[in-house]
């Protein structure tokens, strides 16, 4: 059941790593794109400086919890040697 919850966390590292090379893209060579509407929100070059520090912030969470992460030992269920017969 662990192994879901860390499967789940490397395809969304996939999408912060996307999200952080895009927000930096933006704020080194796209600044002359902003601001930019979409739909109905109107995306700042102050959003973008803070999505270019909090998705490479998740991202290293997310790598971590993904691929460096052990999970805890089940304690819950008895060892195989100590179950009644």
């Amino acid at each position: 059941m662990a192994s879901h919850g860390r499967d789940l966390a490397k395809f969304l590292a996939g999408v912060a790593a996307n999200e952080t090379v895009g927000h930096w893209w933006l704020g080194i060579w796209g600044r002359d794109l902003l601001p930019m509407k979409i739909g109905g929100f109107t995306f700042t070059n102050t959003f973008n400086m803070f999505s270019m520090i909090a998705w490479p912030i998740l991202l290293a969470f997310l790598v971590y919890w993904g691929w460096f992460h052990q999970p805890k030992a089940d304690t819950t269920s008895m060892p195989h040697t100590l179950r009644p017969t």
